[in-house]
């Protein structure tokens, strides 16, 4: 698998964010002054892998839970009842009930290696599920396994890092400035004191 210009602009409507990469990692915006700099310069994608898919994401201001949001797009209903949901290795499985339209539950799955779609009824809109998948951040085409998108998470926990790391440096910072006025204060004490001693 190579990455391509396909694989940026998928996202580009979505306001997703990408990290240099050259050795500074700096994060930007995807949009379309920088997406020619980032495919010539194979810039990471910052996205969500699928297995996060069962996990609550705050997207545009509000929180869901993915799978479910997706199920409800797929049998264009919120009527019915979440009986599981599984996450393996290599799919998400959501068990439901359809609130006695019939006697037997239902699964909707996504298979993670091609983001497929299978489920016990019929889905109308795959390309709007896709869409939704992509307005999430979600790592449609295995990206993040073929070392051309990094996670989310991974990448907030790495900015949570770097940040406490700054956060030291400014109070050593600040120990040093404020040493730096105590002696200062003591250099004018100093010559005071020699100018009284004369």
């Amino acid at each position: 698998m190579q990455l391509e210009l396909k694989h940026y602009a998928a996202y580009l409507s979505y306001n997703v964010e990408c990290k240099r990469s050259n050795s500074e990692g700096n994060i930007f915006l995807l949009n379309t002054e920088t997406i020619n700099f980032a495919v010539k310069n194979k810039d990471l994608l910052i996205l969500r892998p699928l297995s996060d898919l069962n996990k609550e994401i705050e997207a545009n201001g509000e929180k869901l839970v993915p799978i479910v949001e997706l199920l409800k797009k797929a049998t264009e209903s919120d009527e019915f009842k979440v009986i599981s949901i599984e996450i393996k290795e290599t799919f998400c499985k959501i068990t439901f009930d359809t609130c006695g339209f019939d006697d037997d539950y239902k699964d909707f799955f996504i298979v993670f290696n091609n983001c497929d779609f299978n489920c016990d009824i019929n889905i109308f809109n795959l390309y709007e599920l896709y869409q939704l998948l992509l307005s999430w951040h979600f790592d449609i085409f295995d990206l993040i396994n073929n070392g051309f998108a990094v996670d989310y998470l991974a990448q907030i926990i790495e900015l949570n890092n770097e940040l406490q790391k700054l956060e030291i440096r400014k109070e050593k910072l600040e120990e040093i400035i404020d040493l730096n006025d105590k002696l200062q204060k003591l250099e004018i004490e100093k010559e005071e004191f020699i100018k009284n001693r004369k």
